[in-house]
């Protein structure tokens, strides 16, 4: 096992995002849930020095940063540009969806306003209910039936790559923490980085 790695699951930070496992690929590190019910990595061949250095970059276990251009930073909250209250107008996805439905409200506009062609986001495992799983939502219908919380471990950078292949304009709805290391593994993945991404996430 290489240092970041071995770093991430020594200190108890790893957050299950799945990034290592799309970094290094499903037969050297394969994310799933462990004995304690949370998404884990193991390591399954070793790590080249080009995937472990990416790893360090990217793993919000090791890292949780903010690009350059991000403005002025807060020591608690980061860059805060404006904060504003308020709910979806539409009454089904406000009572489906969580805290008013306003996030569910800005993946269906995204769509609807041809703004992106998909949103990468959480829902139900259709096998085990009380799992979850990442879906590519490419109308309204699947954000709503994939609204409300989770309150369940996600992974949702697992299979990020395969997810998004043939899609150039991605709405992607995480944790904080997974939306950090998606924003930097765009930035540095060759794979992502020439796609248009709008980051949506909760606090």
């Amino acid at each position: 096992m290489t240092a970041v790695i071995e770093k991430v699951l020594r200190s108890g930070t790893c957050a299950g995002c799945g990034a290592c496992e799309s970094i290094c690929g499903a037969s050297t590190i394969h994310v799933k849930i462990d004995e304690a019910g949370f998404f884990r990595p193991k390591v399954l061949a070793p790590i080249s020095d080009q995937d472990n250095l990416l790893l360090s970059k990217v793993c919000p276990g090791v890292t949780v940063a903010h690009l350059p251009g991000d403005g002025d930073c807060d020591s608690v909250w980061g860059p805060v540009l404006a904060i504003k209250t308020g709910y979806a107008t539409d009454a089904a996805i406000r009572y489906q969806g969580s805290s008013g439905g306003g996030l569910t409200a800005l993946q269906v506009h995204l769509l609807e306003s041809n703004l992106v062609d998909a949103v990468v986001n959480v829902g139900a495992a259709a096998d085990q209910p009380l799992r979850n799983d990442v879906y590519i939502s490419r109308n309204s219908d699947e954000i709503i039936g994939r609204a409300g919380s989770r309150y369940a471990p996600s992974s949702p950078l697992r299979e990020i790559h395969s997810l998004l292949d043939g899609v150039q304009r991605v709405a992607f709805v995480g944790k904080p923490c997974d939306v950090s290391a998606m924003r930097r593994l765009a930035t540095f993945d060759p794979r992502l980085n020439g796609k248009e991404f709008c980051y949506l996430s909760f606090l």
